[in-house]
């Protein structure tokens, strides 16, 4: 499965890199590459009998499927954008990072085996997701004549949505497991900071303002995913 792990996510990362050739068999290769990571998905879920994000390993590469999927759906002028492809290259390079440890396949811990995991962990990234494009996004309007402005409230309020159902069904599963709707959990935390700065950003008028207000949402949303897990020790250490 290691073997197979780095042959699957080796040739995505390629195709990937392939793309900012700009030449016409690159072209498409976003399409290849996204493919390439729901079929790792898969095949981890058929080994696993589970959802494949029960570790930071699975989960990174959920979120680089997730986010180039926004990319192959998004409109073409969007798409061939070399920026917006970075975040999915660095994504997936930091597959390769992790111990063989987490990359082996294992069964669900007996706390994530409950029906609230499968909705409240694909919320959240969802909503990451989405407010990692609004940022970078952001950025490409800088130097970009285009107005993406409509494209970035929009990306901003799928966040801030996805965000408040991952937060209220994170506070119904915690009820469940640990008889308490809030625990003021590290993880907790930084999760309400991230969804309140998104929130805020949402409601910034001024350009200079909101890219500054996205720019701390998305080091937030880092330091929560990230951050948190290696630095703090809480009830959401899953690694």
């Amino acid at each position: 499965m290691i073997l197979f792990d780095y042959l699957l996510l080796t040739t995505a990362l390629l195709l990937l890199i392939v793309t900012f050739t700009q030449s016409r068999f690159a072209k498409n290769q976003i399409f290849t590459s996204t493919f390439l990571l729901i079929i790792w998905l898969l095949i981890r879920t058929f080994m696993t009998h589970h959802a494949p994000f029960s570790n930071v390993f699975e989960t990174v590469v959920m979120f680089a499927t997730l986010y180039l999927l926004k990319i192959c759906f998004s409109d073409k002028s969007v798409r061939d954008s070399l920026l917006l492809k970075i975040p999915g290259v660095l994504l997936i390079t930091i597959t390769f990072l992790f111990p063989e440890s987490l990359r082996q396949p294992r069964e669900l811990p007996a706390i994530l085996d409950s029906f609230w995991f499968y909705i409240h962990v694909p919320s959240y990234f969802i909503g990451y997701v989405s407010l990692l494009f609004a940022f970078i996004l952001s950025i490409i309007q800088i130097f970009n004549k285009n107005n993406e402005r409509k494209t970035i409230t929009n990306e901003l309020q799928l966040s801030a949505f996805f965000m408040t159902i991952g937060l209220l069904t994170g506070s119904a599963w915690a009820n469940l497991s640990w008889s308490h709707f809030w625990g003021w959990d590290p993880k907790e935390i930084w999760a309400l900071i991230t969804w309140l700065l998104t929130l805020l950003t949402l409601h910034c008028n001024n350009k200079k303002l909101r890219l500054l207000c996205i720019s701390i949402a998305f080091l937030s949303m880092l330091f929560t995913y990230f951050g948190v897990s290696f630095i703090f020790s809480g009830l959401h250490s899953y690694k």
